[in-house]
């Protein structure tokens, strides 16, 4: 049997994070975080949290292990 495990490759989910980072600081023109227009709002803390989502989802890592059954 294959049993299927995954880990987070966390310097992928670091750098991409950090690169949109800097891309929503550009646009914002402000490095802080609570005055971007996507916190403003709750939808936009809505799309924040799936696009969080989707970046960590891109970062996992499977491994697959195969059994000696």
């Amino acid at each position: 049997m294959i049993e299927k495990t995954s880990k987070v490759n966390f310097v992928e989910f670091i750098s991409k994070n950090l690169f949109w980072y800097a891309l929503m600081v550009f646009f914002n023109k402000s490095f802080n975080p609570t005055d971007w227009w996507i916190y403003q709002h709750f939808w936009g803390g809505v799309l924040f949290v799936i696009f969080e989502f989707f970046i960590f989802s891109t970062c996992l890592i499977e491994n697959k292990e195969e059994n000696g059954n």
